[in-house]
């Protein structure tokens, strides 16, 4: 089961200029929910992201991680999987696509045989024929595939993606889509995820976080009251895209976009490139 996650008036301004800002920022996220963040370019997702990993810490208020029961004061939780934007971070250039794959499992278990894991999770990510290829071989596409792979391979119950699925054309968004799924089915984990698709929102969230510059002065502001998504259906995903309530809950956050866009003049469209 993955953990709970609560801000308490929480304001982050990092050094540079490659960061947004957060302030005063409180909002609870439950254990094994899947939150989905959206918002324009520029305010605070990825921020949020990683303060939740506690890659950057609050100049103000606390992050509070709970798990069964615990609370988590490392700042390295051992528990949580981060998947960058920039499918080049977090892979390592000097091995090929099977040994990325396979080095967070082995993390977990050194004398583990990965084989026949390794050549099952290659198709599900549509990567057989790229096993012995380094990273500098591999499409853009192909490199977020290995790095989502990565990710989930190292079983993490606390799993923080940054648009995941970018960049890749519909049918293979949504076949991670399922397996993001069928991984969170078994594992209960914990889900905070950034996209700009509505769609990809409205089919995989519990619930989605809106973050907003309404507040000028104060930064970008959660909005607490978020959208609960109606319960999931278990079909497979072929289904769950035609879904009744998935597209009401589509058009829901489509709406609540639209009353923002004033203030987020730079969100970007629904369009997948294909790679």
């Amino acid at each position: 089961m993955g953990p709970k996650i609560e801000l308490k008036n929480v304001c982050l301004i990092p050094t540079g200029f490659e960061e947004a800002t957060l302030v005063d920022q409180s909002c609870t996220i439950e254990s094994g929910e899947i939150v989905v963040l959206m918002g324009g370019s520029g305010c605070g997702k990825t921020t949020f992201l990683r303060a939740l990993a506690r890659l950057l810490k609050p100049t103000q208020g606390v992050v509070c991680i709970t798990d069964q029961g615990r609370q988590i004061k490392e700042d390295i939780c051992d528990f949580v999987g981060f998947m960058y934007q920039d499918p080049i971070s977090g892979i390592f250039p000097w091995k090929h696509v099977r040994q990325n794959l396979e080095f967070p499992r082995r993390l977990r278990d050194s004398n583990a045989y990965l084989k026949d894991w390794g050549d099952d999770w290659l198709k599900r990510l549509g990567l057989p024929k790229s096993a012995e290829k380094h990273p500098t071989g591999l499409s853009g596409g192909e490199r977020k595939r290995l790095l989502f792979g990565m990710v989930l391979s190292y079983e993490p119950t606390l799993l923080l993606l940054d648009e995941p699925f970018t960049g890749l054309d519909f049918d293979l968004a949504a076949k991670l889509w399922q397996e993001l799924f069928e991984y969170h089915w078994i594992s209960k984990a914990t889900v905070v995820m950034v996209t700009h698709s509505v769609r990809e929102a409205a089919v995989l969230a519990d619930r989605v976080m809106i973050l907003d510059e309404t507040a000028v002065f104060n930064g970008p502001a959660i909005r607490a009251d978020g959208f609960r998504r109606p319960a999931r259906a278990t079909d497979k995903m072929a289904v769950r895209l035609e879904d009744e309530d998935v597209i009401k809950y589509q058009k829901s956050i489509q709406q609540e976009l639209n009353r923002l866009l004033l203030h987020m003049p730079h969100m970007p469209g629904e369009a997948h490139a294909k790679t």
